[in-house]
């Protein structure tokens, strides 16, 4: 079990709290977000209490913020953010079908405000970590819930 968490956790650490990689990948970076979205996502963030730097981050990560990557996960992930349906459902405050769940997180403002409340709730239930809050949003809490657990105690 160890064995499979380790990846994600060092994946996590690595691309998201390392400055230095980031830096030296400059070159390699995507073109930057529609310019429309980034100041409105930026203000939203900061007003959730989000930090944006980290938000940007894991939106570069997930679809590079290119419109055209978003749908993921063998098409069961929407928008920037790549959310399922049930994670906006459950954590997201989204009602309706699925099919109308998906419509709204193929929305870029939607898609991002729904991110945004999500990382939210995790960054509250993980007092305050990026990193597990990281985790649990790539591959569940339970695999957050693990990491706590096993290696950072």
């Amino acid at each position: 079990m160890r064995k499979l968490y380790l990846p994600i956790v060092l994946t996590a650490a690595i691309l998201l709290f390392s400055p230095q990689l980031s830096e030296s990948m400059g070159e390699l970076l995507p073109p930057p977000a529609p310019k429309k979205i980034i100041p409105w996502a930026e203000a939203l963030a900061v007003r959730e209490g989000i930090d944006w730097d980290w938000f940007y981050r894991l939106v570069e990560r997930e679809t590079k913020w290119e419109l055209q990557r978003a749908r993921g996960d063998g098409g069961a992930a929407y928008g920037f953010c790549q959310i399922h349906i049930p994670t906006a459902r459950a954590w997201g405050g989204r009602r309706g079908s699925d099919a109308a769940i998906a419509r709204k997180l193929l929305r870029p403002r939607e898609n991002i405000r729904t991110c945004l409340r999500i990382l939210g709730w995790l960054l509250k239930r993980y007092g305050g970590s990026q990193l597990l809050a990281t985790i649990a949003f790539n591959g569940g809490t339970k695999h957050a819930d693990y990491v706590r657990e096993v290696a950072l105690k």
